[in-house]
């Protein structure tokens, strides 16, 4: 469903957006999955140059050398939407590790207790991942100990853990949803294209059946007879052509169509109602504007009961409640 074709469409047909996704998505799961890996080789780095944790150097580094990999899968897996192999056994891992980690470097661990807590979010059910983040958290008051002197450090480190949480769950949430909104468009445009088949095989079965039952009926025939019949090839050679060429234009009732799949695929049941056998006319530009405004309207207020697209006498379309009004002549979608 377009706005009436105002700009030149690409040679191979398909939408650019389809073809080169936008750099916003296409950079933010990289994005991601460096933070996963920047933030351990950033806690390794700290514990080389910052003074009061020269001692924890290598248990840093085989603690951040354990974290990150199961970090990494979990997250690839939630960036993709779909459920990390072993997800929940992975999650018991890393927080034993994490855990047992801060306990042994200490302060200075605390912030990378953020990655278990964001796993549990990616896996468990966000009650069960709640109650995790409630556990990272108190382990970081348990450990804090104001290494530095300054006794609001382990309150800030507690901070830390939420604000590091927050961010790399927004962005793996956002990657999520855009990659499952791109499902969606392609399973509506394959539905759609399923239909329009659908369709066309009715419409040149229902002119072409007369002519095959007449071809097959047995006997001798006249050269008058003969005649008649090649004229009525001919005819409805006329009629497949005028078919497929509305098809091709796409015509009102494919783009009610393709209207009804989206709303129905956004949890609103919608069916036509208009003036049934008038919907295989071209679509025009200003019918076209009017149907998006209609459904984006009905997307935006997310109504949780059937309604009715209707089609006015002039090519108008409103959106009402199933039954609010009746109209002559109703066509299901």
């Amino acid at each position: 469903m377009d706005d009436g074709g105002d700009e030149p469409q690409p040679a191979d047909g398909r939408d650019p957006a389809e073809r080169t996704p936008p750099l916003p998505a296409r950079a933010i799961a990289p994005a991601v999955i460096a933070f996963c890996v920047l933030i351990p080789v950033v806690e390794v780095g700290r514990s080389f140059v910052f003074t009061p944790y020269f001692g924890q150097v290598v248990p840093t580094a085989v603690a951040a050398a354990a974290v990150t990999p199961l970090t990494i899968h979990l997250v690839r897996h939630g960036l993709s939407g779909t459920p990390a192999p072993y997800g929940r056994s992975v999650l018991a891992v890393l927080v034993a590790v994490t855990v047992g980690a801060a306990l042994v470097i200490g302060e200075s661990w605390s912030m990378m207790l953020a990655f278990p807590a964001l796993a549990a979010f990616l896996v468990l059910p966000w009650q069960w991942a709640a109650a995790v983040l409630v556990a990272m958290e108190a382990t970081v008051l348990l450990i804090g100990t104001g290494e530095l002197g300054w006794p609001f450090i382990p309150v800030y480190y507690a901070f830390a853990v939420v604000y590091r949480l927050t961010a790399l769950l927004a962005l793996v949430a956002t990657v999520a949803a855009h990659r499952q909104l791109l499902a969606a468009r392609t399973q509506l445009r394959d539905a759609a294209v399923m239909r329009e088949r659908l369709r066309i095989d009715d419409d040149v079965q229902r002119v072409v059946a007369p002519l095959l039952e007449r071809v097959s009926t047995a006997g001798p025939r006249t050269e008058q007879e003969l005649a008649e019949l090649v004229a009525e090839a001919s005819t409805t050679l006329v009629a497949i052509r005028r078919i497929i060429g509305g098809y091709q234009r796409q015509s009102m009732a494919r783009e009610l169509d393709t209207a009804v799949a989206l709303l129905g695929a956004a949890g609103t049941p919608a069916r036509v109602a208009g003036p049934s056998g008038d919907l295989d006319r071209p679509a025009s530009v200003a019918f076209r504007r009017s149907l998006r405004s209609a459904v984006s309207t009905t997307l935006a207020t997310e109504p949780d009961h059937p309604i009715d697209i209707v089609v006015t006498p002039d090519d108008e379309v409103e959106v009402r409640p199933r039954g609010a009004r009746p109209v002559a002549g109703e066509r299901s979608g």
